[in-house]
């Protein structure tokens, strides 16, 4: 569930397209109401349609359906994937059999126990070409799957769509999930994948009763009485566009250890709005924007810690576009002082990047290694990139460097940013203008590969390279670049494969292979900076699942907030 959303304003995900540099999602709980009853008051930046896990794509939907639903494990307060509706699970020597032990004890909040069968209708749901899961993929791992994956033919193609239809019942029948009891639940995978266990904790790979997805139909999840819960908390009431009210869910295995009441969710568009909630009290946790830092820097509740998302820019590698040029490609890269950037147009919020795959989701150890002569250059080389311009030219046949057009998402803080890339750029000789765009309009060019640069901004789901990698393989539906190289593919088959130090070295070099043609240009890697009210403790912030979890939130007896 690639949690990407585009690129403008914090964390999603677990997929869109990430808003990219500009923190935006808040939660929190205000002086006025966070005490009221152990209440907490939160903020949404993004209306929730639906609350299918299967249809779950962005950080709004993540934010509730963590409160309300819970998978095989959950990311606790160290960041670990520890034992949720799952007691405890095996792994065989090969790493390629998981068998999972569920509490006899886990209720949907209609009092139906939640079996090992209702995680195999799920999961074969979410891969089901019908259902038209955003995060299918992210289901590969699973043996048997890979039919599944593949795209339908044309609707156009009438009789090659329904051959197609007329064969995923075979195929489901292929995945490689088993319930032989109530709570026992047997996946093979295609390889060892010791992170996949923390993939199961996204809301792609939650469980779902299939007695109410039979009863709600196409409506399931759109309304708080068409779905069922398993999680802490539950859907009290539903506003569409407006409101959320969760409570404590009495049949949660683990209710007791709940101690806040409830959440209200308030739907909040708009960056400012939440930081004005928050220094009235009305909110006791914000995801600072960058514009804010320095201001909310020094408060003692402040808190930073590294991300797991990436800002990059990607160029459109097809024939026939001027960013096709790798020498073009790496001017624009090489004209980009990183470091002032972050400094001074961020003001702090990330950390300028040499490489595409952040801190966070490298391999422990410090095994991923990206062979020196491929990172780019933090502080920029102006020297380089219009050496590598001319170069450019003069294999083009041009006599200056053409206008190039950058997607960017219509947010005013974006497009002031995308102007300070643009004045360096400007500085060797490469013209650049921006093209801002609804998220709808910009996805369709991208798709469309209407574009040289586009910004775009990207989110860890699990602790790995590949979760930022596999990007930018062929038939991706993000690789709007449309990046190509055998190289590159074949390192990533070959890491597949591999384990240990080996198959760090194959990732860290296949992302040599795409920084060295700089189609995909690291800009930065994000930091989350939240503040909280002093009487709110206890929340997660997980840089890979749900941007915040408040599973183990208490309030204080003290409501009093800061601003």
């Amino acid at each position: 569930m690639k949690r990407s959303l585009l690129f403008g304003m914090g964390r999603p995900s677990v997929a869109v397209l990430i808003p990219f540099l500009v923190g935006a999602m808040v939660a929190g709980c205000g002086a006025s109401a966070a005490g009221a009853g152990g209440v907490v008051q939160a903020a949404l930046d993004n209306s929730v349609t639906s609350l299918d896990p299967a249809q779950a794509s962005d950080a709004s939907t993540f934010e509730v359906l963590a409160a309300v639903d819970e998978g095989l494990v959950r990311i606790n307060q160290a960041g670990e994937a520890e034992p949720g509706i799952a007691s405890s699970w095996q792994v065989n020597a090969a790493g390629t059999t998981y068998t999972f032990h569920l509490r006899s004890n886990a209720r949907w909040s209609n009092g139906a126990p939640v079996t090992a069968e209702d995680f195999v209708y799920a999961w074969k749901r979410a891969v089901n070409p019908e259902t038209a899961s955003p995060y299918a993929s992210d289901f590969s791992l699973i043996s048997g799957t890979a039919p599944l994956l593949q795209p339908l033919p044309s609707t156009s193609d009438t009789s090659a769509y329904k051959a197609a239809l007329a064969q995923v019942p075979q195929e489901l029948a292929q995945v490689q999930v088993q319930a032989p009891n109530a709570t026992t639940l047997i996946v093979q995978l295609t390889g060892s994948a010791p992170y996949w266990i923390d993939m199961t904790a996204l809301p792609a790979y939650y469980p779902v009763d299939p007695a109410m997805v039979a009863k709600a139909g196409s409506s399931f999840g759109t309304k708080a009485s068409l779905a069922v819960y398993d999680g802490p908390f539950e859907v009290s009431s539903w506003t569409p566009g407006a409101q959320f009210t969760l409570v404590r869910n009495p049949d949660y295995w683990d209710a007791s250890t709940v101690q806040i009441k409830g959440i209200t969710l308030h739907v909040v568009p708009s960056a400012s709005t939440q930081v004005d909630m928050f220094k009235a009290g009305e909110l006791s946790l914000l995801e600072v924007p960058a514009t804010y830092l320095k201001e909310f820097s020094g408060n003692p509740d402040f808190h930073q810690v590294p991300g797991s998302d990436s800002g990059i820019i990607v160029a459109n590698t097809r024939s026939g576009n001027p960013t096709a040029n790798a020498n073009l490609d790496c001017a624009v890269s090489a004209a980009l002082n990183r470091s002032e950037f972050v400094n001074q147009v961020l003001g702090g919020g990330s950390e300028p990047a040499p490489s595409i795959v952040p801190p966070g989701a490298q391999p422990p150890g410090g095994q991923y290694q990206v062979p020196a002569g491929d990172l780019q250059p933090v502080d920029g080389d102006a020297a380089l990139a219009k050496s590598d311009l001319q170069a450019a030219l003069e294999q083009m046949d041009l006599s200056k460097a053409p206008t190039l057009r950058l997607l960017v998402p219509a947010v005013a803080s974006v497009e002031q940013q995308a102007q300070a890339l643009i004045g360096m750029w400007q500085a060797v000789g490469i013209p650049v203008q921006t093209v801002p765009l609804d998220t709808s309009a910009l996805l369709g060019d991208a798709s469309q590969g209407d574009f040289n640069l586009m910004l775009f901004g990207w989110n860890a789901d699990y602790p790995d390279p590949t979760t930022f990698l596999d990007l930018f393989l062929p038939g991706n539906q993000f690789n709007f670049g449309d990046f190509a190289n055998t190289a590159y593919e074949q390192l990533l088959s070959t890491a597949g494969t591999a384990t240990g130090a080996a198959r760090s070295e194959d990732l860290a070099n296949a992302e040599g292979e795409i920084l060295h043609t700089c189609a995909v240009i690291p800009l930065t890697w994000n930091l989350t900076s939240y503040v909280t009210v002093p009487s709110l403790h206890g929340v997660v912030a997980d840089p890979f699942g749900t941007p915040f979890d408040f599973r183990w939130a208490s309030l204080s007896t003290s409501s009093a907030a800061k601003g």
